[in-house]
């Protein structure tokens, strides 16, 4: 805070175990085939992500907050930009082991919040297209909400009640509310009517899972119960964290 006083927090402070969690994610989807995923999600937490899912350097990372451009790694491409460091993107290769590898794309999104959710989608549409993978099993979307944003935004129907339409269906998409009732300087209670953020999902009936933060073990077995699910069914799935 010393050293970077001028720069805005966006932190996942209670929700530590949302990033452990999005790991696990992640190495169980390159267990079922998927070959590349594609996340869009806003500022909280980002640099967690960046560092602990897609293993992005710390060198790097401290590199572009000073404005170095640091010399990329041959292994690596962190390819995405953004005009401020907590929008930046990154694309990598993770090997989890057992010949199970898989691309992540973390998107670079504006301080429009959930305006990436639909890039995110539009992404995935295409990659699946070349890849002629209608059914959504080698391409996964995965988007981190906030849990004011979530209901908020009117971005978030307009992309939903697509879900199911022929051409724009992407096989479902796991969605993790980062719910830890900040909301920027909003309160729950003054956001939104319904007692959940993720009540936007009965609009298609989509699948809920409401889990504890503060048990690690048990959202690791949401990411494990939301990922089955996705690829038995094809359909989103939402995560209350």
């Amino acid at each position: 805070e010393r050293r970077y006083s001028t720069y805005k927090r966006f932190g996942c402070e209670g929700l530590d175990s949302g990033i452990s969690g999005l790991g696990r994610l992640a190495r169980r989807a390159a267990e079922y085939g998927i070959k590349e995923s594609v996340i869009g999600m806003a500022h909280r937490g980002r640099l967690n992500v960046l560092t602990c899912v897609l293993r992005k350097p710390y060198n790097q990372i401290f590199a572009e907050f000073e404005d170095i451009k640091y010399i990329k790694s041959s292994e690596s491409v962190f390819r995405f930009s953004g005009d401020v460091k907590y929008h930046i993107g990154c694309s990598n290769k993770i090997n989890y082991g057992n010949d199970n590898k898989m691309v992540i794309n973390l998107l670079p999104n504006p301080s429009h919040l959930e305006a990436v959710y639909p890039v995110t989608l539009g992404m995935v549409k295409a990659r699946q297209s070349k890849l002629n993978d209608p059914r959504g099993e080698q391409v996964l979307p995965i988007i981190i909400h906030g849990d004011a944003a979530l209901s908020g935004q009117g971005v978030i129907y307009e992309t939903q009640q697509m879900e199911r339409l022929p051409g724009f269906s992407t096989g479902g998409t796991v969605h993790i509310v980062f719910n830890n009732q900040i909301g920027f300087t909003t309160d729950p209670i003054n956001g939104r009517s319904g007692h959940y953020p993720t009540n936007i999902a009965k609009i298609n009936g989509n699948f809920v899972i409401h889990v504890n933060a503060d048990e690690p073990e048990e959202v690791d077995f949401a990411m494990d119960l939301a990922i089955d699910y996705r690829m038995k069914f094809l359909g989103d799935v939402y995560i209350n964290l």
